[in-house]
């Protein structure tokens, strides 16, 4: 019987056991909430001290909370930070990087990074930063408009890219005097020499509007329309020019391969009449895309397709005719220098044209180099040297016509307040001409100068 009581015993106490042990439910655990970083940072004296711009201080409660919270990406962006305006550089890039690599979308880690490295005369790898907050917004865009700020001041704005808050519509227009000696032509045959005096006196009026109707950070599209007229004094009445343009566009901007590219489509619908007659209509296609490989060099290429018709001054196939299409390609590299106040451009232009009878097919090379640079008072210089042969490999009198013409420009502007700019300028034309016709080979010697006023609001 003792026995069978020791035996009841243990099994009674096992059961209490297992009882406490598995059978009744501890009470769970209280959630540790998680506080994060930012908030921590934020009621430290760490922050106070970073307020009061006491770095020192900031810095080393910054370090005490990042013995507790180690490879806090937000500590360590902190520490970066307040490193930098402590002017430790090379520290604040290794925090910085570090805190990155945590947490790549940073937008702030970023901004501070590209900033080091525009202080290193790095703008390349700043630029790279700048893009990937373009391209990865915030929701309340406030670091990308920074980043749009900073490249605009990087690259001068190479690729339009406004803020939210600016004006898709704008108005301009151009005013202005011209004297121009209108080609006086000289033959090397007596009997066709001209005496008579084409001297012209002229006023130009340009006005036009644009409307960017679809517009983000990376693509634009929009509308325009331009008018032009020009008015002579004298006797010229008859090249009283006027156009009518009805434009589209569209840009598109992209990084590829690290380099900062814009693209871009224009379709421009021209009307133009000499009086009351209508001179030419016109739809060109000008594709383009321009990619800057480094802070300071530029390089564009370009093609420009129009198909014209002349209307009544073309309608005479068999020799007249001068409808038809007109292509141009181009490659332009620009070098910017001085901090971009100065700039030097160069470009190559090959031209085709296929018209109506083949009277007038062409095709032309032209190399063209533009330099531009401030001036004292706020006037900017620039001047355009050309060089053009035109190949009429089909002409309507001769089998061959071949025009060499050089061209030679000088402007300068000042702007005054800040929607008007008023600009004087200067050109020349030397023109050699092979076509030994009716008139015999002939050359001639134009000058043109005057002066404007130009508005943008």
């Amino acid at each position: 019987m003792k026995s069978i009581r020791i035996f009841l015993l243990l099994c009674i106490t096992a059961f209490t056991i297992e009882a406490l042990l598995f059978g009744a439910q501890a009470p769970p655990p209280k959630h540790k909430v998680k506080v994060s970083s930012q908030k921590i940072f934020k009621q430290s004296q760490g922050y106070k001290a970073l307020r009061a711009k006491q770095y020192d201080q900031a810095l080393r409660e910054i370090e005490k909370l990042l013995k507790h919270r180690k490879n806090d990406p937000y500590l360590l962006k902190m520490k970066g930070i307040v490193l930098l305006l402590m002017k430790r550089r090379d520290e604040a890039e290794k925090n910085l990087q570090k805190a990155l690599e945590i947490n790549p979308k940073d937008r702030q880690a970023r901004l501070y990074l590209a900033k080091i490295h525009l202080r290193n005369r790095q703008p390349e790898q700043a630029k790279k930063e700048l893009y990937f907050i373009i391209q990865n917004p915030d929701p309340s865009h406030y670091f990308e408009d920074k980043a749009q700020r900073a490249l605009a001041t990087i690259e001068g704005r190479m690729t339009p890219q406004p803020s939210k808050k600016q004006k898709r519509w704008f108005v301009y227009g151009t005013y202005g005097y011209e004297y121009d000696d209108n080609v006086p032509l000289k033959s090397d045959l007596d009997q066709f020499k001209i005496n008579v005096d084409r001297n012209a006196n002229r006023f130009k009026l340009q006005n036009g509007f644009s409307y960017d109707y679809l517009e983000n950070r990376t693509k634009k599209f929009g509308i325009s329309y331009f008018f032009s007229q020009s008015l002579h004094t004298d006797g010229l009445y008859g090249f009283n020019f006027e156009n009518h343009a009805l434009q589209n566009y569209a840009n598109y901007f992209r990084l590829i391969f690290g380099k900062p590219t814009t693209m871009g489509l224009k379709h421009v619908f021209s009307h133009g009449s000499l009086g009351d007659s209508t001179f030419s209509s016109s739809n060109s296609f000008l594709g383009f895309a321009s990619i800057q490989f480094k802070n300071n060099l530029a390089f564009s290429l370009y093609d420009n397709i129009a198909v014209t018709n002349f209307r009544d001054k073309g309608v005479d196939k068999g020799v007249t005719s001068r409808d038809g299409l007109y292509n141009t390609t181009g490659i332009m590299s620009t070098f910017y220098f001085s901090k971009k106040r100065r700039s030097l451009a160069v470009s190559y232009e090959f031209g085709y044209n296929n018209t109506v009878g083949d009277n007038f097919d062409a095709r032309a090379e032209a190399g063209r180099v533009t330099f531009r640079s401030p001036l004292i008072e706020k006037i900017i210089f620039e001047t355009t040297f050309s060089a053009i042969d035109d190949n009429h490999y089909n002409f309507a009198s001769k089998p061959h016509r071949e025009d060499i013409r050089f061209d030679y420009s000088v402007r300068l502007s000042r702007p005054i307040g800040k929607w008007f700019e008023v600009r004087a300028f200067y050109s020349y034309t030397k023109a050699d001409n092979t076509h030994a016709g009716i008139l015999g080979s002939f050359s001639y010697n134009r000058n043109i100068l005057g002066t404007e006023i130009a508005f943008r609001y």
